[in-house]
This record gives C-alpha cells, sequence and structure tokens, in this order.
C-alpha cells in the first residue's frame, strides 16, 4: 500500500503523531471553523505550526467548503439558511431535464 495517498484529519488529537509514525500525509482542519482565523489565529496558527512539523505532505480544509444549514461555521449556516419564500435567486428558471447539468 502506497502511504502518500494516505492523509489523516487532526480532527483527532493523535493524527499529527500517527502521520510522522507512518510517513502519512495531514489534512489541517483547524481552519475548517472560520472563527478560528477570524478571532483565534495566534493560538490556531501556533497550534497548526507544530502540528505540520516534519510533515511533507499538507493539505487544508479550509472554511465555507460545505454550505448547508449544519455546518460547523456559524457564518456558513448563515449564509445556507433557506431564503424568505418570495425570494428565489433562481425564480423564473426553467425546469424539468434542463434543470440539472448534464453527466459528462
Amino acid at each position: 500500500m502506497e502511504n502518500h495517498r494516505f492523509y489523516l484529519s487532526t480532527i483527532a488529537a493523535d493524527a499529527a503523531g500517527t502521520a510522522r509514525q507512518y510517513a502519512l500525509g495531514l489534512e489541517i482542519a483547524e481552519y475548517c471553523t472560520a472563527c478560528n482565523m477570524d478571532e483565534h489565529f495566534p493560538e490556531t496558527d501556533a497550534a497548526v505550526r507544530e502540528k505540520i512539523a516534519g510533515i511533507a505532505r499538507v493539505t487544508l480544509h479550509a472554511p465555507f467548503n460545505e454550505l448547508f444549514p449544519c455546518a460547523i461555521d456559524p457564518r456558513a449556516r448563515a449564509l445556507a439558511a433557506p431564503l424568505p419564500r418570495g425570494d428565489r435567486p433562481c425564480k423564473g428558471l426553467r425546469r424539468g431535464k434542463d434543470r440539472h447539468p448534464r453527466r459528462l
């Protein structure tokens, strides 16, 4: 099995140590909540820098990756909140088979 294809998420407390031990990549999850950048950046940045030390491959799970009403981030939840009934931005779009993108 090829280790270079696997990443552990820092959601797990021991992810950085395990990634070092098995030469895995690391997905930084601390920034999936925007308040860690907006309100707690110095502390979060220091913790992330410590976790990625000695890790060759790192990817970032950024905020607003998923916009849905149950998002972790309160600002993402606000963006995903349903619009009032008469305030639909897609009002007037055609319905039916042309409504969805075609699969290639």
